[in-house]
């Protein structure tokens, strides 16, 4: 029986001491406490207690010391000694064999297993006389060596108890683990709703982004916000994947929120709405709105599950909830900012001065403080240290240094001498970042420094001070995706602004260097010849980079990104002025295509995490994108104003163009150029040899054309040119004759056949044919007409063209009048011969009566039928 049996606490804490007291009584052993080692010593002598438990750290003599007294010692050397500690390093395992301690205890420790390791050691005393053979072992362990003699159950023992805290251990980290992954992802969370919030500008803006982002969460499906509008109505500011009826209207979570009955955490509502909505989630979170005792709205979300949100979920969002509060409220109020700025001084003063009262009751909350992970002490005014709690204590690795100044590196050291403590004595308090100094290495550290008055003097300085390592670490890597996301805001105002390739990749270099501080950015674009540069900024870049092919080639080949975070280790991306740091290139892609590459080198080792590759990777896509967008506006522009065929400018540019000449006071010359029977090669040899004839004529006019840009093609077979710098119509002639007939007039080979062309010329001159280039035109192409009539093979436009042509229109339209009319009529013409002066046959002849001019001649109607 194990009951009943009397323990020895050694603690000098006299709060774990009665803890410990209370669950060993509690479970019928009865206990004797000692303060330390030595009362501890003398009370097992006293005592002859059947189990001694002892903490490890204590004043005088620590709990190794006392095991090794009591081991060394003939009549308690047989008792059994436990360490419970918080210590859990290796070291502590061999120093307690060497001590000869029979079992170890790490805290925290759960009830049930130290009263199991209790019973165990006392139910195996008998198992340990029947075998006192003592064993004699050497460990080597951190470079040192240790010889332990001890009896081979109490080793079996000591080992069986460390395999069972470093399990229970390994099960925290686990759990530590998964709590980190969600905290991740709630923080990323939580980091994209302020983003986001950051920029919206307007309330409706800061409703609407609040729920794009937070259905970002896992965990949140759909939600609505409802703003107060006036004091006891609601309107709807923003909804994100709601279906069904409405959301007007009351509902129970508005009249709760305006009778009083949520308070300021909010909570989970069953919603009969939602289930007359969709039938399956009947329950959402309210989220009151509200910026100190001023209420906003509510913000509502439904979560995947069932039963909505479990607690940790309701906290983040009543996280978001202040957030979204703070924002509203900026957007509504931000003309009255010094206001807000007043009354949040105001509520940090006050915080400040509740924080000084607490400190000032540090002596009943010691308890609390002793629990506490973060750093807290007290110091005299010449920085002796009064108190250091037991966690600061294991934060410096030491005990209690001379000085406070001895802790802090020199620079941290200097900031507590000349700012921190006159700050604190001057206004009575001060917080800033400090640092510690452990084992060579400094612990980064949030500290508050607090002078406490004893009448009308300072007695005592206190200060608390918090290990923000993985802060800073946080700090520094959301700073990084801050500097990648500028690149990226700033590439995509670029593709928004900029139409030039070569100021594409220039700004998005300048931007890699300037917004992401990046040593080196270098754009290399695909070329016939191979890679050649298209932009770099930041560093020089040798070319040896370009000479090692291997890493572009496998980029380009596999059209994927490569990443080195430590080139100091790989000699594949050995290059020159890059002995260390990360490296990665990312191919940029048009229409599924490796055009270029993208490269980025900065001199910081273990820069390119998952986070920052996607976040490269999509300003590399957006790049691309740019890329692919100037290409197709380009392809676009220049199927706006060029002929596909022939390559020439179309009607509208050189109409443009020709609009752009007439402002100056120079004759021009508009020429217009038909080909003769185009028809008929199209229809006798095909349409692909009319295309063909049509762009020989295109080559052979500008090979003879000093500027390209006065010639186009403006319909199927005609061609214009626009002449300047001539004297008279005698040089424009003598320039057709010589500088287009003469070429043209030679045989084009045209699918294997040599065909001679026959062209027409019309010819309008400014300013007497025309004032603009749609007159101009117009007229030329109207002299062009006239040739097909008068055989001629050039003529310039006169006015009796117009005339004729508005004639011929008019007879036409009178024409189809006239057939429904009945206007046309017969004449007979009588045939005499006149041998024998009879009839010998009749005429008929087609005459037209037109009510306004009588008849009308068939000459004059015959050839527009």
């Amino acid at each position: 029986m194990t009951k009943n049996k009397k323990i020895l606490i050694v603690e000098d804490s006299s709060t774990q001491a009665i803890q410990l007291q209370y669950l060993l009584e509690k479970h019928g052993f009865e206990t004797v406490i000692a303060a330390n080692g030595r009362i501890g010593l003398a009370l097992a002598r006293e005592e002859k207690p059947a189990l001694i438990i002892s903490d490890v750290v204590m004043p005088e003599l620590d709990g190794y010391g006392l095991c090794r007294e009591l081991k060394n010692d003939e009549k308690l050397k047989e008792i059994p000694f436990m360490l419970v500690t918080s210590l859990a390093d290796s070291e502590d395992v061999v120093k307690g064999l060497e001590c000869g301690a029979d079992n170890f205890i790490r805290k925290p420790y759960e009830e049930n297993y130290l009263i199991y390791r209790i019973e165990y050691l006392l139910m195996n005393m008998t198992l340990r006389e029947n075998q006192r053979m003592r064993m004699g072992v050497e460990i080597s362990l951190n470079g040192r060596k240790h010889f332990i003699t001890a009896e081979r159950q109490q080793i079996l023992d000591l080992l069986i108890s460390t395999y069972e805290q470093a399990m229970h251990i390994n099960e925290e980290l686990k759990v530590r683990e998964n709590e980190l992954a969600r905290s991740n992802h709630v923080l990323n969370g939580l980091y994209r709703i302020a983003e986001g919030l950051n920029e919206a500008g307007s309330v409706q803006a800061v409703a609407e982004m609040a729920l794009e982002r937070a259905l970002e969460l896992s965990f949140v499906k759909a939600g609505w916000i409802f703003l107060l509008d006036g004091s006891s109505s609601f309107r709807l500011a923003a909804s994100c994947k709601m279906l069904g009826e409405s959301l007007s209207g009351e509902c129970i979570c508005q009249k709760r929120f305006l009778s009083g009955e949520m308070d300021r955490s909010g909570g989970i509502v069953e919603c009969e709405r939602l289930g007359r909505m969709n039938g399956t989630a009947r329950f959402h979170a309210s989220i009151p709105l509200a910026v100190g005792e001023k209420r906003i709205g509510l913000m509502n979300l439904i979560g995947k599950g069932e039963g909505g949100f479990d607690d940790a979920e309701l906290r983040v969002l009543q996280n978001i909830g202040d957030q979204v509060s703070v924002a509203l409220e900026r957007a509504r109020l931000h003309d009255h900012m010094e206001k807000l700025v007043e009354e949040r001084t105001a509520e940090l003063r006050a915080e400040i001065s509740e924080r000084m009262r607490i400190e000032g009751e540090q002596k009943r909350l010691l308890a609390i403080i002793e629990a506490t992970p973060d750093f807290v002490g007290t110091a005299d005014l010449e920085g002796r240290p009064l108190y250091i709690n037991r966690a600061g204590l294991e934060m410096l690795g030491e005990d209690a240094p001379e000085s406070i100044f001895d802790v802090h590196p020199q620079w941290a050291a200097a900031k507590v001498r000349e700012e921190g403590i006159p700050a604190a004595l001057r206004e009575g308090s001060w917080s800033g970042e400090t640092a510690f100094l452990k084992d060579g290495r400094e612990i980064p550290l949030s500290q508050v420094i607090i002078s406490h008055k004893g009448g009308d003097d300072v007695e005592y300085l206190s200060t608390v001070a918090r290990d923000i390592s993985k802060f800073k670490e946080q700090e520094v890597r959301i700073g990084r995706l801050n500097r990648v996301y500028a690149v990226l805001s700033g590439i995509n105002n670029t593709i928004v602004r900029i139409r030039d390739r070569k100021e594409l990749l220039e700004r998005s270099c300048s931007l890699a260097v300037e917004q992401g501080k990046f040593a080196l950015a270098w754009i290399g674009m695909v070329s016939d010849s191979g890679i050649e540069t298209a932009s770099m900024a930041g560093m020089t870049m040798d070319a040896e980079l370009l000479e090692n092919g291997t890493l572009i080639t496998k980029a380009l080949l596999e059209q994927s990104a490569l990443v080195c975070n430590d080139i100091s280790l790989d000699s594949g991306f050995s290059v020159r002025n890059m002995n260390e740091g990360s490296i990665a290139l990312f191919p940029l892609r048009v229409n599924a295509q490796a055009v270029g590459i993208f490269l980025l080198y900065t001199r910081e080792k273990n820069f390119f995490d998952k986070d920052e590759m996607a976040l490269l990777l999509e300003v590399a896509g957006d790049i691309s994108f740019g890329l692919d967008h100037i290409a197709k506006e380009d392809r676009l522009n220049y199927l706006a104003f060029y002929d596909m065929l022939t390559g020439l400018p179309n009607r509208d540019l050189i109409f443009d163009r020709l609009n752009q000449m007439l402002d100056s006071e120079d004759q021009v010359a508009v020429l217009v150029m038909d080909i003769e029977r185009f028809r008929g090669i199209n229809e006798t040899l095909g349409r692909h040899a009319g295309d063909s004839l049509l762009k020989l004529v295109a080559t052979r006019l500008s090979d003879n054309t000093s500027d390209k840009s006065h010639l186009a093609r403006i319909s199927g077979d005609s061609f214009c040119l626009v002449l300047r710098d001539f004297r008279n119509e005698a040089d424009v002639v003598h320039f057709i004759e010589k500088k287009i007939m003469g070429p043209l007039s030679q045989p084009f080979q045209v699918g294997g056949i040599d065909l001679r062309v026959s062209f027409r010329f019309g010819i309008a001159m400014y300013p007497a044919n025309g004032q603009d280039a749609e007159t101009l035109f117009r007229n030329a192409e109207a002299a062009v007409k006239k040739t097909k009539i008068s055989g001629e093979r050039h003529l310039f436009y006169t006015p009796e063209f117009n005339e004729r042509v508005a004639e011929k229109l008019t007879i036409e339209n009178k024409l189809r009048l006239a057939l429904e009319r009945d206007e046309f009529v017969l004449h007979y013409q009588p045939k005499v011969d006149l041998a024998t002066g009879r009839i010998s046959s009749l005429e008929a002849l087609l005459r037209w009566q037109d009510p306004e001019k009588g008849i009308i001649s068939p000459a004059s109607f015959i050839p527009v039928l």
